[in-house]
C-alpha cells in the first residue's frame, strides 16, 4: 500500500480565537459580539463618575483588574463599537456593592468598563474585599452588581485558549528612566509580589524594589524567559541596538510595546513600526539630523481630538493635554510619510502658528505586519510626554496615565513570544501510522519541549478522552527528527501532536491533521443537491492497488446502504496524477441524506471516507447544518460549503457562557455530545472570509 505524506508546518504560536478577540484596529468594529449579560454580573466601572475618588478617576481600579486576573477571574473588557468620545458603553439597573452598598439605580457605564459575567462570579466578591483592604478608604474601588439582563459588546475576553491571560510588563531602563513607568504601576496599585518597599512622592518612585509579579525593570530585552506580554520604554532618545532589535523581535512574535516621549522618535526612526518615509531628506521642523519619520511640532493650539474613541488605547473620559510635559510633547509625520496599513492616530491636534502643516499627534498605534489581523498581539503604541503621575488632580494628566495602563491591559497571544516550529508528517502504511516531529528553532525558555502524539477522539480538542500514543521531549532546538508511532486506525481520523513548552507562560498548543489509511490520497469530496438529484464529486491525487469506490448513503435515521460503484480511473489501479470522479444519485428525500465513499482494494481491503451531508429537497439553510435538532444530548454539525476553510466554533448557553469551543477546525463536521437539556447558541466563524453563522440548538430531556 502506498504511503500518504501530509506535511504540516506547526507554529507553536497559538492563534487567538476569532470570537470575542479582536485586533486593536479601527477596521475591526464590525466584528464585535453583542452578548447577553445576566442579572448578577459584576461591573468594574472605568468612568469618572462611577469610579471616582476625590472627584477624579480612581487609578486603583487597574490594580483590582490585575489582581483579579492573577487569581484566574474571567474578566471581559466591554467597549461599545462606533461610540463617540465619552459615549456610553451600556446602561443597566445596578447596585453598588463594594466597597459599600448603595441603592439600585440606572447607571451609564463609560470609558470601557470591565465585567464579570454572573456565571463566573463565584468567590470573586471575597477577592474584591481583599484587594480593597489594601487601600485607604478614599481609594477603594467601586464594583457594581447588575439587577437586570443587558446586552454588552465584549471587546476582549481574557479567557483565551483555555487559560486566563495575565499581563506582565518589562519596564526598560537602558536610558536610566525606568522609574517613570514603574511609578505608574505603583500609582495603579499593581505592586503585588514586590521584593521591597515602593512609595510615590510627588510623582517620584522611591524604595528598593525593581520587580513585582506583573512588572519588572529591565536593562536588556530579556522578554521571553520572564514571560512578558508588554514592554515599555520611557523617555530615552538613544536606546541600545540590542534593545531596539529585542523589541522588534518581541512585537513580531506577538508581544505589545509602548514608547513614550523621546523614545517615540528613537524607535520609529530606527524600526519604522508605524510610518513609511517617502522623503527621507526633509529637515523641516525636525529635531536633529534629517531622515526622520516623526518630527517635533511645538505648541498645539487646538483641543485634542480622538478619531478612534472605541479602541482600547483611548478608553478614558475627558481630554488630553498635548502640551503637558516632556521633550516630545507631540509630533507629526514628515512630508511624504504616512501611516502603514495597520497604523492610525489616536489623538491629534494642530498648531495654528505653523501654517499649513500636517496634524500634530499625541498618540498613535499600529499592528505589525507579521501578526495576522485576526490574532492578538503585535501592537506598537506611541504616547507623547511623560510624568503623568506628577499631578493626579488633573484629569488630563490622569488620562495620560490611563493610556499607558490601557496599552498594558490590551491582551496578547497567551503564547507570549514562542516562535519555535515543528514539522508534522502524517503518514500511513499497512501496519501503522507515524508522525515525524522535530524542533528547528525556538526560544531557550521553551525547552525542554515535549511532544505527545495522539488520536483526537470526540469531543474535538486535546483531552483525557483521546488515545495517547508515543511522546518525545527535546532538550534543545535543532535535534534530529524523531518518528512517533501510533498503530493503525481504519478510515479517516484526526491525529494530533500536543506541544508542551517548559515555561508556564508559553501555554501548550495542539496541532492536528486529518489522516487516512486509504490506499489513495483523497484531495476533495463534495455532495451538492441539484433539485431532485445529488451530485457527488471527488478527486484523488494518487492511487495504488485501487479497485474503485462503493457509494454509500443514509436517508434520515436509516442505515448505510450501497447505492452504486465507481471503478478506479487509474491504469491497473495505480496513478500519481489527479483523477476526478462524479456520481449522480436520484434523491428527492425531504430530510437529511448522508454520503460516504468506501474505497476498495483489489485484495478486498476497504477504507471509509469522511461523511458528506445534504439537506432535503426544497430545504434551505445557512451553510451550517445541525441535526438532530431538537436532540437528546448529541448533535452533529456539518459545514455545507465543503471547502477547505478553517473555522472557529463556540457553543454558548442562553446567558452567554461559553460551554465548548473548537479552534482551527478544518474538517467538514464535528459532533457535540453530553449536552444537558436546554437551549444553546452555536456560532461558526470562517477565518478565511470572516463570515459568521449562528444556529440555535434545543436539547430535550434525555
Amino acid at each position: 500500500m502506498k504511503k500518504i505524506l501530509l506535511v504540516f508546518i506547526l507554529f507553536a504560536f497559538a492563534k487567538a480565537n476569532v470570537f470575542a478577540q479582536l485586533p486593536d484596529l479601527p477596521t475591526s468594529a464590525t466584528f464585535y459580539q453583542p452578548t447577553s449579560m445576566a442579572t448578577g454580573s459584576y461591573v468594574i466601572a472605568m468612568d469618572n463618575t462611577n469610579q471616582s475618588t476625590g472627584g477624579f478617576f480612581n487609578e486603583k481600579a487597574y490594580g483590582l483588574l490585575v489582581y483579579l486576573l492573577n487569581n484566574n477571574v474571567k474578566l471581559k473588557w466591554v467597549i461599545q463599537p462606533g461610540k463617540a468620545k465619552d459615549g456610553i458603553d451600556f446602561t443597566v439597573n445596578a447596585t453598588l456593592f463594594q466597597p459599600t452598598v448603595g441603592g439600585a439605580a440606572s447607571f451609564n457605564f463609560k470609558a470601557g468598563p470591565f465585567v464579570i459575567f454572573a456565571g463566573d462570579t463565584t468567590g470573586v466578591a471575597a477577592l474584591i474585599v481583599a484587594y480593597n483592604s489594601l487601600s485607604t478608604t478614599g481609594t477603594k474601588v467601586n464594583v457594581y452588581k447588575t439587577n437586570a439582563v443587558v446586552t454588552v459588546d465584549v471587546r476582549y475576553d481574557y479567557f483565551i485558549n483555555g487559560v486566563v491571560w495575565k499581563p506582565k510588563a518589562a519596564v526598560l531602563d537602558d536610558g536610566g528612566n525606568g522609574d517613570i513607568h514603574a511609578a505608574y504601576f505603583v500609582l495603579a496599585g499593581i505592586a503585588f509580589g514586590a521584593n521591597g518597599t515602593l512609595t510615590l512622592n510627588n510623582g517620584k518612585l522611591s524604595g528598593t524594589a525593581t520587580a513585582a509579579t506583573n512588572w519588572s525593570i529591565e536593562t536588556t530585552p530579556n522578554f521571553i524567559t520572564h514571560c512578558y506580554t508588554f514592554a515599555s520604554e520611557p523617555h530615552n532618545a538613544t536606546p541600545t541596538t540590542a534593545v531596539l532589535d529585542g523589541i522588534a523581535t518581541f512585537v513580531n512574535g506577538g508581544g505589545n510595546f509602548l514608547a513614550q516621549c523621546e523614545a517615540v522618535r528613537a524607535y520609529e526612526n530606527a524600526k519604522r513600526f508605524q510610518a513609511t518615509n517617502a522623503n527621507a531628506a526633509l529637515p523641516v521642523f525636525e529635531k536633529g539630523a534629517g531622515g526622520e519619520v516623526l518630527a517635533t511640532v511645538g505648541v498645539v493650539t487646538s483641543a485634542a481630538s480622538f478619531p478612534e474613541p472605541d479602541l482600547s488605547f483611548t478608553q478614558f473620559e475627558g481630554g488630553f493635554d498635548m502640551n503637558y510635559a516632556g521633550s516630545l510633547r507631540n509630533w507629526r509625520l514628515t512630508a511624504g510619510s504616512s501611516f502603514t496599513g495597520n497604523g492610525h492616530n489616536e489623538i491629534n491636534g494642530s498648531n495654528g502658528t505653523l501654517g499649513n502643516v500636517p496634524a500634530a499627534y499625541g498618540a498613535s498605534v499600529t499592528k505589525v505586519a507579521s501578526i495576522p489581523v485576526a490574532n492578538l498581539g503585535g501592537m506598537v503604541f506611541y504616547l507623547s510626554q511623560h510624568l503623568f503621575s506628577d499631578n493626579t488632580a488633573d484629569v488630563e494628566v490622569i488620562n495620560g496615565f490611563r493610556m499607558y495602563m490601557n496599552a498594558f491591559m490590551t491582551p496578547t497571544n497567551p503564547q507570549g513570544s514562542l516562535v519555535s516550529t515543528t514539522i508534522f508528517h502524517c503518514s500511513a502504511s499497512g501496519s501503522e501510522n507515524t508522525v515525524t516531529v522535530s524542533s528547528s528553532s525556538g526560544p531557550t525558555a521553551a525547552y525542554p519541549l515535549k511532544f505527545i502524539y495522539y488520536k483526537d477522539n470526540s469531543p474535538s480538542g486535546f483531552g483525557p478522552e483521546d488515545t495517547r500514543k508515543d511522546s518525545i521531549t527535546f532538550a534543545t532546538a535543532g535535534l534530529p527528527a524523531v518518528t512517533l508511532h501510533s498503530g493503525l486506525f481504519a478510515g479517516f481520523y484526526i491525529l494530533g501532536v500536543r506541544i508542551i513548552p517548559n515555561t508556564g507562560c508559553l501555554q501548550p498548543v495542539s496541532r492536528i491533521q486529518l489522516c487516512s489509511t486509504l490506499p489513495m490520497t483523497l484531495m476533495s469530496f463534495t455532495a451538492t443537491r441539484n433539485s431532485s438529484m445529488v451530485n457527488l464529486k471527488w478527486t484523488t491525487s494518487s492511487e495504488q492497488n485501487n479497485s474503485g469506490f462503493n457509494i454509500e448513503r443514509i436517508l434520515g435515521n436509516g442505515n448505510w446502504e450501497t447505492i452504486g460503484f465507481v471503478a478506479s480511473l487509474a491504469p491497473a489501479g495505480n496513478s500519481n496524477d489527479a483523477l476526478t470522479y462524479t456520481y449522480v444519485d436520484p434523491n428527492n428525500f425531504k430530510g437529511i441524506s448522508q454520503y460516504r465513499l468506501r474505497q476498495v482494494d483489489f485484495d478486498n481491503h476497504s477504507k471509509i471516507s469522511e461523511i458528506r451531508i445534504v439537506r432535503g429537497q426544497d430545504q434551505k439553510g445557512s451553510g451550517v447544518l445541525v441535526y438532530p435538532n431538537p436532540s437528546q444530548g448529541i448533535v452533529n454539525v456539518v459545514f455545507e460549503d465543503n471547502s477547505n476553510s478553517i473555522r472557529d466554533v463556540s457553543l454558548n448557553d442562553m446567558i452567554g457562557r461559553t460551554i465548548k469551543q473548537w479552534k482551527g477546525i478544518s474538517t467538514n463536521n464535528i459532533q457535540i455530545d453530553n449536552l444537558t437539556p436546554g437551549m444553546y447558541s452555536l456560532r461558526v466563524v470562517n477565518r478565511d472570509t470572516g463570515e459568521q453563522t449562528v444556529e440555535k440548538i434545543v436539547v430535550n430531556k434525555r
